[in-house]
C-alpha cells in the first residue's frame, strides 16, 4: 500500500471511528431520556394511585360517582339516593337546573309544579286538569276541598273587585300585585289574608292528589287514557321537586342551565370537585315533605354522610385500571426502546473495535514505510 493510500485510509478510518463514538454518545444521551420518561411514568401512575374522587354512596352501599348528572340529574333517578341534591351559584345563588329541566319549563309555560312533573312525563296541562278533576269526582274527601277552594277564590275576588284575578291565581302570579293598594289598609289586609289562606288550601288540595303514588298514577291514567308509559313515581317526584324549586325561585329567569357551563361539565367528577372546592358551586339537599312543602338546605362533602372525597376507591377501578395499562404499555415501549438502544450500541463497539483494529494496522503500515524508506535514504 503506498503512502498516500495509506494516510488516505487512515484519515478515513479516523473519521468513521469518530462518527461511531459520537453515534455512541448520543444513543447514551436518548438512554438516559428515556430513563427520565421512566421516572415521569412512575410519577403519573402515583398520582392517579392517589388522587382523591368525589363520590356518593347510595341506598345500596354502592359508591358511585359525584358528577352532575347523578347528583342532580336524570341520572339520579335511577341511583337510589338517600338525598336529593341541586346545585347553586356561589356568588348568586341562582338554582343550576339540567338542560332537559331548564328548557322543559320554559316550554311548558305555567308555573303549577304538579302540572309541569306531568307536562316532563308527556301530559298535556289541560289533560292534566280534566285528570284531577275526575279523580277528585271520585273522593269525597278531595270533593270537599276543592268546593271550598272555589269558595275561598270567589270571596278573594269579591274583596279584590277584580274580574282577572282567578286567572292570575292560576297562572301562580304574586297574589299581592292583584291586591287592593296599600293605601287602603283595612281592605289590603283582609285579602291578603283571604290569598294567603287561598295558596295555603290549594298547596295543601294539590298535596293531597298526588301525596302518594295510587293518586298520582290514577291521574296519570286518566291524563293518558291509559296510552301512556308505565307510570314512574321516582321520575314524577323527580320532576315535581325542580317544578316547586324553580316556582320558589320565582321564575325560570332566576335560575341557569348545565349549558352555561363547560361541555363535559355534566358528566366530568373532576370539574364538579374542583367548582365546589373553589366555591363557584354550592351543595343543597332538598325534600318535599309528607305536608307538600319544600325544604331546601345547604349541605357539605364534610357534613354530609352520602358524599365523600374517596381515595381509589371501587369507583376508581376503572381509572385504576386505566393508569395500571397505560404505566404498563408506556414501561414497555421504554424497555424496548432500551434494548433497541443496546443492540446498537453493541453494533457501533463491534464496529469500533474492528476500525480501531483496522486504523492500528494501517497506522503500523504506514510507519514501517517511513522507516524503510528513510532506511533507503540514510
Amino acid at each position: 500500500m503506498g503512502m498516500a493510500a495509506s494516510q488516505a485510509r487512515l484519515l478515513m478510518l479516523t473519521a468513521r471511528i469518530h462518527d461511531t463514538e459520537y453515534q455512541a454518545q448520543m444513543i447514551q444521551n436518548a438512554k438516559l431520556q428515556l430513563a427520565t420518561q421512566e421516572d415521569e411514568v412512575y410519577r403519573k401512575y402515583n398520582e392517579a394511585l392517589d388522587a382523591t374522587t368525589l363520590t356518593i354512596t347510595n341506598s345500596n352501599n354502592e359508591i358511585i360517582p359525584a358528577n352532575f348528572l347523578n347528583l342532580c340529574g336524570a341520572r339520579s333517578i335511577n341511583n337510589g339516593l338517600n338525598t336529593n341534591y341541586i346545585l347553586r351559584t356561589g356568588d348568586s345563588d341562582q338554582l343550576v337546573l339540567p338542560n332537559e329541566i331548564y328548557q322543559g319549563y320554559k316550554d311548558f309555560g305555567g308555573t303549577d309544579p304538579y302540572s309541569f312533573a306531568m307536562y316532563m312525563m308527556g301530559v298535556d296541562s289541560e289533560d292534566t286538569e280534566t285528570a284531577e278533576n275526575e279523580y277528585c269526582d271520585e273522593n269525597d274527601e278531595l270533593s270537599g276541598m276543592r268546593d271550598q277552594l272555589h269558595e275561598k277564590l270567589l270571596l278573594l275576588e269579591e274583596v279584590c273587585e277584580q274580574e282577572g284575578l282567578a286567572k292570575c291565581i292560576e297562572e301562580g302570579q304574586d297574589l299581592r300585585s292583584s291586591l287592593p293598594s296599600k293605601d287602603n289598609p283595612k281592605k289590603y289586609e283582609a285579602a291578603k289574608k283571604i290569598a294567603d289562606d287561598y295558596k295555603e288550601s290549594l298547596a295543601a288540595y294539590k298535596n293531597k292528589l298526588y301525596s302518594n303514588k295510587s293518586g298520582a298514577e290514577k291521574i296519570y291514567d286518566k291524563a293518558t287514557n291509559g296510552e301512556g308509559e308505565k307510570f314512574d313515581y321516582a321520575k314524577f317526584n323527580y320532576y315535581l321537586r325542580y317544578g316547586m324549586l324553580i316556582k320558589q325561585e320565582e321564575g325560570i329567569e332566576y335560575c341557569v342551565p348545565e349549558s352555561d357551563y363547560p361541555e363535559d361539565f355534566a358528566t366530568d367528577n373532576e370539574l364538579l370537585q374542583q367548582m365546589l372546592k373553589s366555591g363557584r358551586l354550592i351543595i343543597d339537599t332538598v325534600e318535599i315533605g309528607k305536608d307538600g312543602k319544600l325544604a331546601d338546605e345547604a349541605t357539605s362533602v364534610a357534613s354530609n354522610n352520602s358524599l365523600s372525597y374517596t381515595q381509589t376507591t371501587d369507583i376508581d377501578k376503572s381509572a385504576y385500571a386505566k393508569a395500571e395499562a397505560e404505566y404498563e404499555y408506556a414501561m414497555k415501549k421504554i424497555d424496548k426502546k432500551d434494548k433497541q438502544y443496546d443492540m446498537e450500541l453493541n453494533k457501533l463497539e463491534t464496529e469500533r473495535t474492528a476500525l480501531t483494529k483496522e486504523y492500528d494496522s494501517v497506522k503500523k503500515v504506514i510507519q514501517d514505510n517511513i522507516e524503510r524508506t528513510f532506511g533507503i535514504f540514510s
